[in-house]
């Protein structure tokens, strides 16, 4: 049988949306009856642990002697070394490359990316097509990841907080609690397990976006799906789908429109029932069209066209 074997990075250790992508993309194609595994030399990460698409991916052991066969799909992440892209560009098109980042055409200097222009590729966002594109990139498919709202979705009953992930900005962390420390409990969101971001989303009342450099972001998304009202940066591959209506949102790196943003949202919540509801129904919405059952769907009838 033919088999969609993904590549994956081996830095697995901090929770990364690209790496619970890929294990779902792994696991929802083999329940559709696809053959397919990540060659990697670790297991799924102990912060996936409870995701059950993601235990679904079965894993092809690189740390031992294996073969990828010419018959077979090799899906590669987007960050390679030129080892890995001669790989890649030998098997023609029985290869693709998963873009869920644009920044590696400007950041991978060892990757001469007009050599892969003519590898079919994914992207995640339209934006992040719309990068492969100008650069010359000529079979390019826009496939959004999903958003399992079973798992992410409102609390019975939320507490006053602003929740938010600092990875990206870390000086935000006490920027965030010297302005706002005494008006909403803050919880910051690092290192946990994805059942435990899920539980702290459900339950704050506002999530604050600081991505930075996004194919799509996830995290927003998932605030969404949890009633979150969400304010913060958009930029990128956020545009796909930050709009007045779902949020409150400024430009990417603008601190104080970040925190403007955060003000609105703490009044809102507090003094306008009207537009916080209208805003959490759109963010529901907006989540909605990013469903997990889309994505798996969207990247089986891709992979069986290629197969």
């Amino acid at each position: 049988m033919r088999r969609v074997i993904f590549g994956m990075i081996n830095n697995q250790s901090r929770p990364v949306g690209g790496i619970k992508v890929i294990f779902q993309a792994a696991g929802g194609l083999r329940r559709a009856g696809i053959e397919a595994c990540i060659f990697s030399e670790k297991e799924m990460p102990n912060w996936l642990a409870g995701n059950p698409l993601a235990a679904d991916a079965d894993i092809l052991d690189a740390s031992k002697m294996q073969s990828i066969f010419s018959t077979d799909l090799y899906v590669a992440t987007d960050s390679f070394n030129k080892g890995r892209g001669d790989t890649i560009l030998g098997r023609g098109n029985r290869a693709i490359i998963f873009f869920q980042n644009h920044s590696v055409l400007h950041t991978n200097k060892a990757i001469n990316w007009a050599d892969f222009r003519n590898t079919p590729s994914i992207a995640v966002s339209h934006f992040t097509a719309a990068q492969l594109t100008k650069v010359g990139f000529k079979d390019v498919t826009v496939i959004s990841p999903g958003i399992d709202r079973e798992l992410f979705k409102p609390a019975a009953r939320k507490a006053h907080q602003i929740c938010f992930m600092p990875r990206k900005w870390p000086e935000m962390t006490a920027v965030l609690q010297q302005r706002f420390g005494q008006q909403a409990k803050l919880r910051e969101i690092d290192g946990q397990t994805e059942a435990e971001v899920a539980e702290i989303l459900s339950t704050s009342t506002i999530f604050v976006s600081l991505g930075r450099n996004e194919g799509l972001g996830l995290p927003p998304l998932e605030a969404m799906s949890a009633g979150c009202l969400v304010c913060g940066f958009a930029g990128q591959g956020t545009l796909d789908y930050a709009r007045p209506e779902n949020g409150f949102w400024t430009w990417e790196g603008d601190i104080e429109g970040c925190l403007e943003a955060i003000d609105k949202a703490l009044k809102t919540v507090t003094e306008d029932q009207e537009t916080y509801q209208k805003k959490l129904t759109a963010g529901l919405q907006t989540a909605a069209n990013y469903s997990l059952e889309g994505f798996i769907e969207n990247i089986t009838g891709y992979m069986q066209s290629r197969l």
